[in-house]
């Protein structure tokens, strides 16, 4: 699977998204940075296929009024460690496989995962 993870999720979990044979990428890896706007991350994402990972729910609202991006998943965990993040992200990894294979949105919560509402 192909992820673009934006600011607020940690570089970290490109990093063992990589490892574990998945293209992610980082927001912190563009050329602006952390700052780089919403609509641009939108446009690489979608023209590369990936799956927008945001605790922003901003991007929510783009893909509920023009379906943009494409593909997002989005972290609505709260605040807890980067740590933590990590492993919850991991051990949902088979689901979030199996969601977006036939979906194109998803909620990551304490709980486990769904699809978007």
């Amino acid at each position: 699977m192909k992820f673009l993870l934006d600011a607020h999720i940690s570089p970290r979990l490109a990093s063992r998204l990589c490892g574990l044979s998945h293209d992610a990428i980082h927001v912190s890896t563009l050329p602006d940075d952390t700052a780089t706007a919403d609509n641009v991350i939108i446009a690489l994402a979608d023209a590369e296929e990936r799956i927008v990972v945001t605790k922003d729910s901003d991007f929510r609202h783009a893909r509920r009024d023009n379906g943009r991006p494409a593909r997002l998943l989005l972290v609505m965990t709260g605040n807890m460690s980067r740590d933590e993040l990590i492993n919850l992200f991991l051990a949902q990894l088979p689901a979030i496989e199996a969601l977006f294979a036939g979906s194109n949105c998803g909620e990551l919560r304490l709980t486990g995962l769904s699809g978007c509402v």
